[in-house]
């Protein structure tokens, strides 16, 4: 199992319904499915609050 992020909403397998943002855990086939359809984001290219604040040293 592998945590992914949500690029855009998704009906998981039994119905269960998760929104763009929402991690999710999926096997390595489900992977590959949201990869080909868009629905996951690449963690490259997401920024985290860390990379995107500057300290008080850098100012």
């Amino acid at each position: 199992m592998v945590a992914v992020r949500l690029a855009r909403g998704w009906v998981g397998y039994g119905g269960s319904v998760h929104r763009a943002g929402d991690f999710v855990d999926v096997d390595a086939i489900t992977l590959a499915k949201l990869e080909a359809c868009g629905v996951v984001t690449c963690w490259e290219s997401t920024d985290s609050p860390s990379d995107t604040e500057s300290s008080d040293e850098d100012r």
